[in-house]
């Protein structure tokens, strides 16, 4: 004979058909703990041991069940309702833990943040009190915005391309916007990012190759009128930084001549003009 012993919410019986033992003849050691593993597979018990019976000439395996879970409090979102959240989940309370449930819900509680672009969101912390099950999401908050080779162009000439701030959640869609974002300004050769986590804070570092930014003309004309003329432009597409342009022209000939400086810009620090 089989028996289970030390269930107290759940039925031992109903986990017998997971022990697939012949016992007509001698059973092996090993088909023993094949079982046991069978039924810590189960996900609803944290300890299973076997011990034989000579009295009754009976195979006992003890389990220990999980915590009963009365309800489950999920904290830290804010994106999301905790409505949305426990749809997404089995484990909803009124039942015995189950681990594979639980690894699931964790992975399905992720999933759906990740799908909506919220690639650093995590299940942080997950504990029982009391029979109610909390989970903490941490749904992958900016801490700094680093830069690195931006050697000639200024910080804030980069940082008003990016929609992601200090503070803000991390969103893939919004990255992907702020790379184009920069790449258009036309300074940059390339732009990598990188994130270092340090406990609950997402650096965000941005590693840039930039381009020269001087672009100088030259040119000759001859007519009759005005007999011969030589014209010279240079233009610096990234002035001192500041994402401005400038231009310096000059023109020279038998009959004119012409100097001129000229400064421009599109944006005035963080809004276009």
């Amino acid at each position: 004979k089989i028996f289970i012993s030390g269930c107290r919410k759940l039925d031992p019986q109903a986990f017998l058909n997971e022990i697939k033992i012949d016992t007509s003849s001698l059973v092996p050691t090993a088909q023993i703990i094949w079982a046991g593993r069978s039924l810590i597979q189960t996900g609803y018990f944290s300890n299973v041991s076997a011990f034989v019976d000579t009295s009754i000439h009976a195979l006992i395996f003890r389990v220990k069940e999980n915590p009963f879970i009365k309800k489950t409090i999920i904290s830290g979102n804010k994106i999301f309702p905790d409505s949305l959240l426990l749809a997404c989940m089995e484990t909803t309370g009124g039942e015995v833990l189950n681990i594979q449930k639980g690894r699931r819900d964790i992975h399905r509680l992720a999933e759906k943040y990740h799908r909506e672009g919220y690639a650093l969101a995590n299940v942080r912390n997950i504990h029982i009190e009391d029979g109610i099950l909390k989970i903490v999401i941490d749904e992958g908050r900016i801490g700094e915005i680093k830069l690195v080779g931006n050697n000639h162009t200024r910080p804030f000439v980069i940082l008003r391309e990016l929609p992601l701030r200090s503070g803000d959640l991390f969103n893939v869609s919004l990255l992907r916007q702020g790379i184009e974002n920069i790449y258009s300004t036309g300074y940059f050769e390339e732009v990598r990012f990188g994130i270092h986590q340090e406990g609950q804070s997402h650096d965000l570092i941005f590693n840039l190759i930039e381009h020269g930014y001087t672009l100088a003309r030259v040119g000759l004309r001859y007519d009759l009128e005005r007999r011969a003329q030589g014209y010279l432009q240079a233009v610096e597409e990234n002035f001192l930084g500041f994402g401005s342009k400038c231009s310096l022209t000059a023109l020279t000939g038998k009959r004119d001549e012409m100097f001129r400086i000229r400064f421009w810009s599109d944006r005035f620090l963080y809004t276009y003009i």
